[in-house]
């Protein structure tokens, strides 16, 4: 099970694309709340700015974590350790005004002695009521295709690995710099165009790697109603390669979607292979009784028949009630493994604001095995704790 002590929002600076270090000093501290208080500042109401809304995030967690094989770079041994984590974040979004609207998100996260600053949003959008168009540009991130953890046809971010927290707030939570434009072609139909950037990870101040033309991608989606089925199909060139992909949503009883995804390299790239990938789920909330009380389900599966193993799976129940109070199990297995990673929590927000979420995961299988207990690391420095209890508090003002 990927843990962070943040309820999931740690596990990002590992794919930071902007970033730097603040050692844990009197000099850091002070730059920090000079640049939140400037921002804050910076954001007033102007007579020709946009009305603002300011809300902060904080976060903070606690865990007893087991770690059969701990990997390299980090401060855990074999057996048991804790694990303290924490996040702030600062959130700009902007109102009043239906036809533009806008967010910024800086993240600060304690890493051992030192803190990561991250800026994991910052976009605006505005509409054009003739002929219907939206643009979008910033860090943000768009939904192609459909699945909430198993998507090959979402060829903007990327959403078919397998090193998720599946105790975080957003699964699926990796911004993209990207700039698109939204046609509007009638009801439930539209066609999007989209340039996006992928800054590698190695642009950290302050050494800066500028990305170069491999990092540049292009594409564009049509979604057409075709009866009872919603239909998409994409296109996107990156990374040296075309990556075409047919998604089709579809209701019968419950919510259906099946999609499938050809990557075909471009003469200039070392993998000369072309694959392809299939994913499919279902998903729906049901009423339970009483009005407060429902279920909400979700299955969904991934085939990439040239990866070992071939195929995967993820579950989602979760059970609420009395509109504060939730309990959900969440699971990914490699069925042909077989092992899976593995999470219970329940969480309540009873207060304002308050939320507070308790967990239980872990791994299961032979160390072999893709989520087998003890297995190999597969990122050097990056915590997988073979069992953890957790604590999380998050408070929102």
């Amino acid at each position: 099970m990927v843990v962070d002590c943040t309820g999931g929002l740690a596990a990002r600076p590992a794919n930071l694309p902007w970033r730097f270090l603040l050692q844990r000093s009197p000099g850091g501290v002070i730059f920090l709340a000079v640049l939140l208080v400037t921002s804050a500042g910076a954001l007033a109401p102007l007579p020709l700015a946009a009305e603002t809304a300011l809300s902060v995030r904080l976060t903070a967690s606690a865990g007893a974590i087991y770690d059969e094989n701990p990997p390299a770079g980090v401060a855990t041994s074999k057996g048991w350790n804790f694990a303290p984590g924490g996040l702030a974040e600062l959130v700009v979004t902007s109102r009043g005004n239906s036809q533009v609207r806008g967010e910024v998100r800086l993240g600060v996260i304690p890493i051992g002695p030192t803190a990561t600053v991250d800026l994991s949003r910052a976009w605006f959008k505005f509409r054009v009521p003739e002929p219907g168009l939206v643009v979008t540009a910033g860090k943000t991130r768009l939904g192609w295709g459909e699945g909430l953890v198993f998507n090959v046809a979402d060829l903007v971010h990327g959403s078919t690995g397998t090193g998720i927290n599946l105790v975080a707030e957003e699964l699926r939570a990796d911004a993209t710099w990207l700039i698109a434009a939204t046609l509007s072609l009638g009801q439930f139909a539209f066609l999007e165009t989209v340039v996006k950037i992928d800054i590698p990870p190695s642009v950290i101040y302050p050494t800066v790697a500028p990305p170069t033309i491999d990092d540049l991608g292009a594409g564009a989606r049509i979604r057409l109603p075709l009866g009872p089925v919603s239909a998409e199909a994409a296109y996107l060139w990156g990374n040296l390669k075309h990556s075409t992909s047919l998604t089709a949503q579809f209701a019968l009883g419950i919510n259906w979607f099946v999609s499938g995804r050809l990557d075909i390299p471009s003469p200039w790239a070392t993998n000369q292979n072309v694959t392809g990938s299939v994913s499919a789920g279902l998903y729906d909330i049901f009423p339970l009784g009483q009005s407060d009380t429902s279920l909400s389900v979700r299955f969904e599966s991934l085939v990439v028949p040239d990866q070992d193993p071939l195929l995967y799976s993820f579950g989602d129940l979760t059970l609420g009630w009395g509109g504060a109070h939730s309990l959900g199990l969440r699971s990914l297995v490699s069925p042909l493994g077989p092992s899976a990673n593995w999470s219970v929590s329940y969480s309540w927000a009873g207060l304002q604001g308050l939320s507070l979420i308790f967990g239980v995961g872990g791994y299961a299988g032979a160390s072999d095995t893709t989520f087998g207990w003890g297995r190999a690391p597969s990122v050097v420095g990056t915590p997988s704790p073979d069992f953890a209890f957790t604590t999380t508090a998050r408070f929102v003002y």
